[in-house]
């Protein structure tokens, strides 16, 4: 058995590295790693779901911030510690690396929440910066705090946390392929059921929406949400399409687009 990413170098009909070795070695398998075909499918979803964009671009916003800006980082550690909060690192989501990478980025923030609303109110007032940068930071604030950015935080965090264990356990070199199978079944079946049973995250959110404060914080602010019915059925079908399959798996361009319109018209597409 031969097992790669889905690149058309190494599993090309034509002349992919996969087909030069089936025809020197005609009994050989070719595996598409079932791992990259899960990042497929989330990335998939990803595009036919109302509201992910904006949330990504919100999220590398907070990289970026943190990252490139020892002082900005100094202040949110300070924050963190006056509010007794373990500081998690922030990261990119949905850019590199597998959905652990995106899941521990999530975390972070849904952590890290009541620090990243006290940096942001400090520095929306702080004297020392420009009026240019007190303005952004209060956009930050106001995006931040708003009930529909929690919520789509707490849908991501929910289905991240499943998507991440599910990745944790294909990676590991005990599993067989029908073990994985089965496994596989199992976490679409857990993902399809919130919509019917909200994760311990969305649940959070509710609740937080009915009192107007999470952790200390919650305001009206403005932000897309994201369509949560709309990404649990698109992670779901993707992963069934590309996940249960032994062909290198690349969804044909009709397929996805007529998907992608059914989701945007309907909303989700009926079970």
């Amino acid at each position: 058995m031969a097992c790669s990413d889905g690149a058309s170098v190494m599993l090309g009909v034509k002349s992919g590295v996969g087909k030069l070795l089936q025809d020197d070695f005609p009994g050989i398998i070719l595996w598409h790693c079932l791992n990259h075909r899960l990042e497929l499918a989330v990335d998939q979803a990803l595009d036919v779901t109302g509201g992910t964009k904006d949330f990504q671009a919100f999220m590398d916003s907070l990289y970026s911030l943190y990252s490139q800006s020892p002082k900005n980082m100094r202040q949110l550690s300070e924050c963190a510690h006056n509010l007794d909060i373990a500081l998690r690192r922030i990261g990119k989501v949905f850019s590199v690396g597998w959905v652990a990478s995106s899941w521990r980025a999530v975390s972070a923030v849904w952590q890290s929440y009541p620090a990243l609303a006290q940096h942001f109110c400090e520095a929306s007032e702080d004297d020392t910066r420009d009026s240019r940068e007190r303005a952004k930071f209060k956009g930050l604030l106001s995006k931040l705090c708003s009930i529909n950015f929690l919520k789509s935080l707490a849908l991501m965090a929910d289905v991240l946390t499943e998507l991440k264990n599910l990745s944790e356990i294909l990676q590991n070199r005990k599993t067989t392929l029908p073990k994985a199978h089965d496994i596989m079944t199992t976490y679409v079946k857990r993902i399809e059921s919130f919509n019917r049973y909200p994760g311990q995250h969305a649940v959070d959110a509710s609740q937080a929406e009915e009192v107007m404060e999470f952790k200390g914080e919650l305001r009206v602010g403005r932000s897309p949400i994201i369509d949560s019915a709309q990404f649990i059925r698109a992670v779901a079908d993707n992963k069934k399409e590309r996940l249960f399959t032994t062909t290198a798996n690349r969804a044909q361009a009709s397929v996805a687009a007529n998907r992608k319109e059914a989701y945007q018209s309907n909303g989700s597409p009926q079970p």
